[in-house]
């Protein structure tokens, strides 16, 4: 199974099964770049920042441009939650 299926099919609650998803996939070298991709996706925004989220407090940093790219996609992220992740990833962007 992807990343992407599983993120689509995370219940949005689950914090066992969304850190189950981060176990599996977060030490892909593609998966910065890949939740950065599917960020402005609405359905897959909560899931998308809270994996952000959770790898840049694993000690990840991002390249100049991947975060330009996240602040690119600010006016699109429309849950709040997702808000939220992003503004608590910023001191670590």
């Amino acid at each position: 199974m992807s990343i992407q299926k599983e993120i689509s099919g995370w219940d949005g609650k689950s914090v066992t099964d969304i850190e189950a998803i981060y176990k599996r996939y977060g030490h892909q070298a593609s998966f910065s770049s890949d939740l950065i991709k599917c960020i402005e996706q609405e359905p897959q925004q909560k899931a998308v920042t809270w994996l952000l989220k959770r790898h840049l407090e694993n000690g990840t940093k991002l390249k100049t441009d991947q975060v330009k790219k996240i602040y690119a996609a600010l006016p699109k992220v429309r849950l709040w939650e997702s808000k939220l992740h992003i503004l608590q990833s910023m001191p670590l962007m």
